[in-house]
């Protein structure tokens, strides 16, 4: 996805809800309010945008590489201010899920919930309808005999658990999950972010993996159901295996050496980015810093995951609930795709990238025009950090 922008309702529940108060307190990027109220809108608008840019573009990929999904009931745990409800609102326009929105704060809750309900939201054709997505808010996870849903996400909420309560707390997400559907984790680009996400990963695997049957490790999903299977989507396809990204270790020596331009900022864990348009709020606290109220481009930088549950009996036989749709021009020779690690360096008839595959070795190699074809050299100039790459990789 190239660029993001925020729903426009959402946009404007943030300038009807948001906006008077940071007007009213003249706040900016570098406030440090104390009231609780003031707190809650602060970080609305520096955090809200970003990670609905972060939650749209995992779940895009969900739709994409599981075209008949189609999630009906959705549960969103650290729920903040709801950026996945939104996010799965734009993407099923047609049938959005209802939601279970998970939130122990108070004060996230009720602005989220009159960021939903803001008054007389009228679309571009003149109807008087509200284009907000369907929520439920609890304090705490529902109960497990509760039916299960077909999409939960926890996004930039894992990461604030202590290590020892993430096992259990994946367990409680992934017990919660239907068969058939899918868990969506999304955690900040950072090595705790990413730390997170492969515990996350272990505390399903149970240990090494080979493909999708654990090994080594006990059971799978230690305590879940042993009637289930776990299914890597995205961002790869093998869970586990030899030389798969460890948490905090450069993933190539001289990437540890060199910082990235010149922020020291070292690359230590994999993650992607998306573009996104900041919203109007984010927009107003940066206004000391720009000329007018002009809206710019951000980055939002992300780790995440996407399992999806399948029953033994579809997994022992082989077969999926969903079929991962690949492109026609996949590779045989390697059993998914590789991903994009670093910004590509585009040069004068040939492209530089540094890819980690499938099978979870990072590589670096050129795709140059005189070599490769048209295709896949116009697909190299185009790429972007963190995209899926599907070509096969260059004989050394």
């Amino acid at each position: 996805i190239k660029l993001l922008w925020l729903p426009e309702a959402l946009d404007t529940a943030l300038d009807r809800n948001t906006m008077p108060l940071l007007r009213s307190n003249k706040l900016n990027e570098m406030s440090e309010p104390t009231s609780e109220d003031a707190i809650v809108h602060l970080f609305a608008a520096r955090n809200l945008d970003r990670m609905y840019a972060a939650v749209y573009r995992t779940l895009h990929e969900a739709r994409t590489r599981l075209p008949s999904f189609a999630p009906r009931r959705m549960l969103e745990f650290g729920a903040g201010l709801t950026p996945a409800a939104w996010a799965a609102h734009a993407l099923w326009p047609t049938a959005p899920p209802a939601v279970v929105a998970v939130e122990p704060n108070g004060h996230l809750r009720g602005l989220g919930e009159r960021l939903l309900h803001h008054e007389g939201y009228i679309d571009g054709n003149g109807n008087n309808e509200t284009m907000v997505p369907d929520v439920v808010w609890l304090p705490a996870l529902p109960s497990a005999a509760e039916p299960p849903f077909e999409l939960v996400v926890a996004a930039f909420s894992l990461d604030k658990l202590p290590s020892a309560a993430l096992p259990a707390a994946v367990n409680e997400l992934w017990s919660r999950t239907a068969v058939g559907g899918v868990l969506c984790i999304v955690n900040p680009a950072s090595t705790t972010g990413f730390t997170t996400t492969l515990l996350a990963r272990d505390a399903l695997y149970g240990g090494a993996a080979v493909g999708n049957k654990a090994i080594g490790g006990g059971d799978i999903g230690r305590g879940l159901d042993p009637m289930s299977e776990v299914r890597m989507v995205a961002p790869f396809t093998l869970p586990y295996s030899e030389g798969w990204l460890a948490p905090g270790g450069p993933l190539q020596p001289w990437h540890a050496a060199r910082s990235m331009r010149g922020r020291g900022k070292k690359i230590k864990y994999f993650h992607i980015e998306q573009r996104f348009v900041e919203s109007c709020a984010h927009a107003y606290l940066c206004r000391t810093k720009r000329r007018g109220k002009t809206r710019q481009e951000q980055r939002q930088p992300f780790c995440y995951l996407l399992l999806q549950r399948l029953s033994s009996a579809s997994a022992s036989l082989g077969t999926m609930d969903t079929q991962l749709e690949l492109p026609v021009h996949e590779t045989q020779l390697h059993p998914g795709w590789a991903r994009i690690i670093r910004r590509p360096r585009v040069r004068a008839k040939h492209v530089m990238m540094d890819l980690a595959s499938a099978e979870g070795k990072v590589v670096s190699v050129v795709y140059s025009k005189g070599t490769n074809p048209r295709d896949c050299y116009r697909e190299a100039r185009k790429a972007q950090l963190g995209d899926a790459w599907h070509w096969p990789l260059p004989r050394s």
